[in-house]
């Protein structure tokens, strides 16, 4: 088994696994971005034996660190979680409040996450992460109150690792397929022989993506958490048009720009008019053909995420979606019914669009998001 330097906090836990688990938590509360899957990654990390402490720090730091700033707040808190390394905190004064709490403690309440201070003794690492996998596993639809806000930080966690994770997918390769002759010869003037062939790779294209809600009265318990997603997403990848539908479609890309997410949402409440209302989805897939569907192309993928309850002309849906299929590179539908026991997609506006839908999915929790990505190549 991995042995870490000789040191302070991580020597509380029982196992490894569980230090590790305490440990993403810490660099969570530091601002690193991470999800379940790193966190996986980290424990499984410390499970491959006869690692020295710098392999240790190693594989750790691959694990968890995804970018610069990322890297730098995984080397100040492994000195002090690993090795006993005082805090940046303890370092500081106090954080001028009286001497009530240091500056990390105001971030993390002002961002309504718990500090260790805060949390009861009972709660340990690994208690944390049974915690997170039930949440990923929760059905919106079921979340207790008390689990809500949980799931909503989750969710825009999860937004931006998926649009960050599609962005990489589609860089190009250093590795490709096809012998790269030109660079060949200019290594070969380089170094005098040919050393080795290089190769090249045709760079993919970035994905456009256009995302469309239903917000109708019977997909209120979904949108909520949807829009969330949505808004992480939007602000994590670019090239992304969003809009939201009841009885007709609302364009919010630039509401969802809004820095702080409760007022991005209470705009696009405001604005449309709509929001909780009946559902025509023909209509308003329609009208998203009359006014945006020149963005429609190979490079664009269109995802639906509605439960397919539609009060209107089912014609008029089936043949917006014969025209969206045509057109984009891909559709895809996520119905968070399709989350429930013996869901059979039965209704008349589900049937009249299934023959146009690449992927049809589920959409009910965290885990059927994070299937997000893959679903989405073209």
């Amino acid at each position: 088994m991995a042995q870490p330097p000789a040191g302070a906090p991580y020597q509380s836990h029982a196992t490894l696994a569980d230090a590790a688990v305490a440990f993403c938590r810490l660099l969570r509360q530091r601002g690193v971005t991470l999800g379940i899957g790193e966190v996986t990654d980290a424990t499984r990390a410390l499970g491959i034996a006869h690692l020295s402490p710098e392999g240790h720090r190693a594989a750790l730091r691959a694990a968890t660190a995804k970018s610069a700033p990322d890297l730098a707040t995984f080397e100040r808190c492994y000195d002090e979680y690993w090795c006993g390394a005082p805090a940046p905190a303890e370092r500081r004064d106090t954080d001028g409040d009286g001497g009530t709490g240091t500056a990390l403690a105001r971030r993390a309440r002002s961002a309504g996450e718990q500090t260790d201070a805060d949390e009861p003794a009972a709660d340990a690492a690994t208690g944390t992460y049974s915690h997170e996998r039930s949440l990923a596993e929760r059905n919106f639809a079921v979340a207790a109150e008390d689990e809500v806000a949980d799931i909503a930080i989750l969710l825009q966690r999860l937004g931006r690792l998926l649009a960050r994770a599609l962005s990489r997918r589609y860089r190009a390769q250093t590795r490709g397929r096809l012998p790269d002759l030109r660079r060949t010869m200019r290594l070969m003037l380089r170094d005098g022989e040919i050393l080795e062939i290089a190769q090249r790779q045709r760079r993919p294209r970035r994905l456009e993506l256009d995302l469309i809600c239903d917000v109708s009265k019977s997909m209120d318990v979904y949108s909520s958490f949807l829009i969330q997603f949505m808004y992480a997403f939007q602000h994590a990848y670019r090239r992304i048009e969003t809009y939201v539908f009841s009885t007709s479609l609302h364009r919010i890309t630039p509401l969802l720009k809004e820095p702080a997410l409760q007022l991005a949402l209470s705009r696009a409440r405001d604005t449309v008019p709509d929001w909780s209302g009946g559902t025509r989805i023909g209509e308003s897939l329609q009208r998203y053909l009359a006014d945006y569907g020149s963005r429609l192309g190979r490079r664009t993928v269109v995802v639906i995420l509605s439960d397919g309850w539609d009060t209107g002309d089912t014609e008029l849906l089936a043949g917006a979606m014969r025209s969206i299929h045509k057109r984009a590179a891909r559709v895809l539908w996520l119905n968070p019914l399709l989350g429930s026991p013996g869901y059979r997609p039965q209704t008349r506006g589900m049937l009249a669009a299934l023959p146009y839908i690449d992927v049809f999915a589920a959409g009910h929790s965290l885990d059927a998001l994070q299937r997000l990505p893959r679903q989405l190549l073209v």
